[in-house]
This record gives structure tokens, C-alpha cells and sequence, in this order.
């Protein structure tokens, strides 16, 4: 893909989307701030990036703070195997975050595809607890059902978990100062 093409997606996106990334930002802040926590997930090269995500929440993103309660879904391999054993893949995360979260919790999903059967069953079982959902997605995600979807226009893997990428770095930075 050439550059040209990888500006215009970009462009096209944040015109687009500056607004829904805004509202989600003070979203996930009004959760930290009333102590719930986050849960994030997402397969392959989205859960590389959920990860990375949960790392800078936990962590700090540019600046010293106090830690945010984000956790990666999916991280331990033991009770993922587990849980993809005994219930099948496409519950695993779901079990997982029926066991952990609570009501004023949040979800955010990485997809690219909007398709993925695991997260698709996540996304039920946030609906089933009453937690906010945000889905980061590309063009064949645009139907998810979640409280908020963010979709980025194109079809093309890599280029979705650019935007993706970037859009993580925009929450954590405007997250950064939540008390």
C-alpha cells in the first residue's frame, strides 16, 4: 500500500472519528475514577496490541501517575488452555471475564475483522454484565454490538492496526491525567 493511500485512510478516519475517540476517552476516566477497571482483548496482532495498551495503562504512557486497573484477557496460558479445553476457544475470554469484571467495568475489543467468534462471545458477555463495550474495528466490524464502535475504513489488516495502534496511543495519553 502506498503512502498516498495510507494518509487518505488516516485522514478519512480522524475527520471522521475525533469525536467518538473523545467521548470514549472520558468514558473509560469516569470508570477509573469510580474504581472500575478495564479488561482489553483482542487474537494475533490485536492482542500484541491490547497488551501493549494494558502495559501503558498499568504502567504510565509519558508520564509518572498512578497505576489505571486495565487487564489483558487472555494472558495467562494456563487457564487460557484450560478454559479453550474444557469450553472451547470462542468461550475462553468470555469465562474469563464473567469470573473477573464487575458492574462499572469496561471492555475494549481489537478486531480487525469484526468477525472473530471469541470476540464476539466476549462482546455477549459484556452485554450479560452490564459493562461498557468499545469495539476498535475495520470496515467488516461496523455492525459489532457494543456501546461504542470505532471503525477504521478499509478492509486491509496491517493498515487497520496502524490506525488501531494510534488510536491506543490517543486514549492513553488523554487518560494519562485521570485522576
Amino acid at each position: 500500500m502506498d503512502l498516498e493511500t495510507r494518509l487518505a485512510v488516516y485522514r478519512a478516519f480522524w475527520e471522521q472519528a475525533e469525536h467518538t475517540i473523545q467521548e470514549v476517552a472520558h468514558v473509560l476516566q469516569k470508570t477509573f475514577v469510580r474504581g472500575g477497571k478495564l479488561f482489553v482483548a483482542g487474537n494475533g496482532g490485536s492482542a500484541a496490541q491490547a497488551d501493549h495498551f494494558v502495559a501503558e495503562l498499568v504502567g504510565r504512557f509519558q508520564q509518572k501517575r498512578n497505576a489505571r486497573p486495565a487487564v489483558l484477557l487472555g494472558s495467562g496460558l494456563a487457564t487460557l488452555t484450560a478454559l479453550s479445553n474444557d469450553f472451547g476457544y470462542n468461550r475462553a475470554l468470555a469465562f474469563e471475564l464473567e469470573a473477573l469484571a464487575r458492574p462499572g467495568d469496561a471492555l475494549l475489543v481489537l478486531t480487525t475483522s469484526g468477525q472473530s467468534a471469541n470476540i464476539l462471545e466476549l462482546l455477549a458477555a459484556a452485554r450479560r454484565l452490564g459493562l461498557f463495550s468499545i469495539a476498535l474495528t475495520g470496515e467488516k466490524g461496523r455492525n459489532l454490538e457494543a456501546d461504542r464502535v470505532v471503525t477504521v475504513p478499509s478492509t486491509a489488516t496491517p493498515l487497520i492496526q496502524e490506525v488501531h495502534l494510534q488510536i491506543l496511543h490517543t486514549l492513553a495519553e488523554r487518560l494519562e491525567g485521570a485522576s
